[in-house]
């Protein structure tokens, strides 16, 4: 009967094998083909929150900025907390070189020389002024600074985050990116605008 149905419509079933295939295939396809597609666009807030979790794999700082190993490597943000947690969340449970990285929002004076990398938000830029001022060139010293102001990298930052354009620029001329007290990874270099 099917044999008959088939000769009068003029169609021919295909074998199981090649239908179980075409199915695979297309499950694979609609799995795949969004994972090949451009990844999402990050917000603005979500780059400067994956740069600042990122950077600690891509420096390296000399033994006596990071003493011991049982030591936690620091990442202290100037003002209140930009990110509205989703730094903590990205690096939790995380270690760089077996040290936990330890987040700390609200960085003072003191809080931001026991850091090993501050991030300075734009709306902080004056409050960094005045730690500058504060602390002198010797206690920012062992600090690599992060910060988003137009003016930071004259101000003696290391690296201006330009969220908007999700890129960075990386001044080289600053004391703190020639120091041996830091070595930054050649694809850091690489992903940034070098600023003289």
């Amino acid at each position: 009967m099917k044999e008959i149905r088939q000769r009068t419509l003029g169609l021919s079933c295909p074998k199981p094998s090649v239908v179980r295939w075409s199915v695979w295939l297309l499950l694979w396809a609609a799995v795949m083909v969004p994972s090949l597609a451009s990844p999402p666009k990050l917000t603005a807030t979500e780059f400067r929150t994956v740069y600042l979790a990122k950077v600690p794999i891509l420096a390296t700082w000399a033994t006596n900025s990071l003493p011991g190993t049982n030591t936690n490597l620091i990442i202290g943000v100037l003002g209140p907390d930009p990110f509205g947690g989703l730094l903590e969340k990205l690096t939790a449970n995380q270690t760089v070189g077996g040290r936990p990285i330890v987040i700390k929002m609200d960085a003072d004076a003191e809080t931001a020389a026991r850091c090993n990398i501050l991030f300075i938000p734009a709306d902080q830029q004056a409050a960094w002024l005045g730690l500058r001022r504060s602390m002198g060139e010797s206690g920012i010293s062992g600090v690599l600074t992060i910060g988003e102001d137009s003016e930071f990298l004259k101000t003696g930052g290391i690296i201006r985050l330009l969220p908007e354009k999700r890129s960075c620029e990386l001044s080289l001329s600053n004391a703190g990116a020639q120091a041996d007290w830091l070595r930054l990874d050649p694809k850091l270099k690489r992903a940034a605008q070098i600023v003289p």
